[in-house]
């Protein structure tokens, strides 16, 4: 972010101290609001393995009830 915004000439501002210009309410809302999001990508990182599994699984099962119509192929 630093090199980006100084190759853009746009002032950077670290989260750090952004964090350290809010009040004491707002460290803590930002960091309930960030435990929050890891939770989701946490879950949602475990939605994606899940419908990746049931996937192949799904392939797997299509591909063996096909294989029948290639005994007929000649």
């Amino acid at each position: 972010g630093e090199v980006l915004a100084s190759a853009s000439g746009e002032p950077f501002v670290s989260r750090e101290r952004a964090m350290a210009a809010l009040s004491d309410a707002a460290r803590g809302e930002v960091r309930r609001l960030d435990a929050q999001l890891d939770e989701l990508r946490g879950r949602r990182a475990r939605h994606d393995e899940e419908h990746t599994a049931r996937g192949a699984w799904t392939l797997l099962a299509h591909a063996i009830f096909n294989l029948k119509e290639f005994r007929f192929l000649r």
